[in-house]
């Protein structure tokens, strides 16, 4: 009866330290894949991106997308998270595991914007970008 009310007591702080860990790997696979579009590798970025979003756009189609909407903006000046949600539904897409990490951000020709990358665990066990807008 000991060892169970153990457990009990120390599940909780297990479970919550693997989704700390989790919720670092998908914020560092996010930072790293922005970085990519920050220093104009757009058809990296779409290379390292996640199955469901490589489907749902071309390489060519994305990297022109980029050109038109985030190279005016000018040079990334400033990133920070503004908030994490995890979840395991979202509209219109499989169920699976996602985080969904906004980031204030500031470029040199817009000053305040908000930078939205939705992440999959993909079946390799990596966090993958599956969605990206900038607002």
């Amino acid at each position: 009866m000991r060892n169970l009310i153990i457990i009990i007591l120390v599940l909780p702080s297990f479970i919550f330290s693997q989704n700390k860990k989790e919720e670092k790997k998908a914020t560092k696979s996010a930072i790293i894949w922005l970085e990519q579009i920050d220093n104009g590798n757009y058809l990296a970025s779409w290379d390292n991106a996640g199955k469901y979003f490589q489907s749902q756009i071309q390489q060519d189609r994305w990297s022109a997308t980029l050109n038109a909407s985030r190279l005016p903006l000018g040079k990334t000046l400033n990133r920070k998270i503004n908030s994490i949600n995890y979840t395991t539904e979202l509209p219109g897409v499989p169920d699976g595991n996602y985080y969904i990490i906004s980031f204030d951000v500031s470029y040199n020709k817009k000053n305040k914007a908000t930078e939205t990358a939705t992440l999959l665990k993909e079946k390799d066990g990596f966090w993958k970008v599956v969605g990206y807008f900038i607002k």
